[in-house]
């Protein structure tokens, strides 16, 4: 018969990010209102540059 060795437990590591898939995204906290409200931050004429750029590049 298989005699078991009443050791104390290795405490587990800290859950990776992998083992976070079951939590419900209802979960999560909204932003606060005045997160969005908030003027974008950078330079207006460089992201009128970049989705010109990036436009041209997926064609």
């Amino acid at each position: 018969m298989h005699r078991h060795d009443h050791k104390e437990r290795e405490p587990k590591a800290f859950p990776q990010y992998d083992d976070a898939a079951h939590i419900d995204s209802a979960a999560v906290a909204e932003l606060p209102p005045w997160e969005q409200t908030r003027e974008p931050k950078g330079d207006p004429k460089a992201t009128t540059y970049t989705e010109k750029y990036c436009e041209e590049q997926q064609k």
